[in-house]
């Protein structure tokens, strides 16, 4: 199966403040959405606190489910640590909760090691038709003045049943944003009918070459 994707431009800039900030008033709203509800319709309940290193950092968008329940999602931080990697507290991790009973276990399906890798991804993971997670790196790849202006990634499942807590996801790079194609990415990934692959790239958000 072949995949070709394109690229929708649109304005963003990144910022550390700004994310912690909208995760605070996330916070906010579901404590308020809480409060407002009567008190046997509250169910609360935490699944998972993500604690850096291995078990990940700093996630910043939603997960998705598969048909078993379990939850896949990604952080900014945490994962592989050696590298560029050991001065900001981790590249980010894709990970895997899978349900037992009233807990859930977390598994990391892949670290990114930046460099010509993902680094900080900023989107979710999406099954694509053939089973495998795909999603998008906000830094990582080519370009931009050293950091990278990203990537698009494939992560496919072991090809033998894994039955360990840790069984890593195999990556591949689809495409890596060197500046004058985007940069930047920050949407979830989307496929369309044709298995065409969709994203949301910022079109001001990247580093000119120096002297253009």
């Amino acid at each position: 199966m072949s995949l070709s994707f394109q690229l929708l431009r649109k304005s963003f800039h990144f910022s550390p403040s700004r994310f912690l900030q909208r995760a605070s008033t996330i916070v906010a709203i579901v404590a308020l959405a809480l409060i407002a509800l009567p008190a046997g319709a509250q169910n609360f309940s935490i699944v998972n606190s993500f604690t850096g290193g291995a078990a990940g950092l700093g996630p910043q968008v939603g997960v998705t489910m598969d048909r078993g329940g379990n939850l896949y999602g990604t952080t900014t931080r945490g994962g592989y640590l050696g590298g560029d990697c050991q001065q900001q507290l981790g590249c980010g991790l894709v990970y895997k909760l899978t349900p037992h009973g009233t807990s859930w276990t977390l598994s990391s399906l892949y670290g990114f090691t930046a460099g010509s890798d993902g680094d900080v991804p900023l989107s979710r993971v999406v099954f694509g038709p053939d089973g495998a997670l795909y999603g998008t790196t906000f830094y990582g790849g080519t370009g931009c003045q050293g950091n990278g202006c990203g990537t698009i990634y494939r992560l496919a499942p072991p090809a033998n049943i894994c039955r360990s807590v840790s069984c890593p996801w195999t990556e591949t790079i689809l495409h890596r944003f060197d500046g004058a194609d985007g940069a930047r990415p920050v949407g979830d990934i989307v496929f369309e009918r044709n298995e065409q692959l969709r994203n949301g790239v910022p079109a001001d958000s990247f580093f000119r070459p120096m002297g253009a």
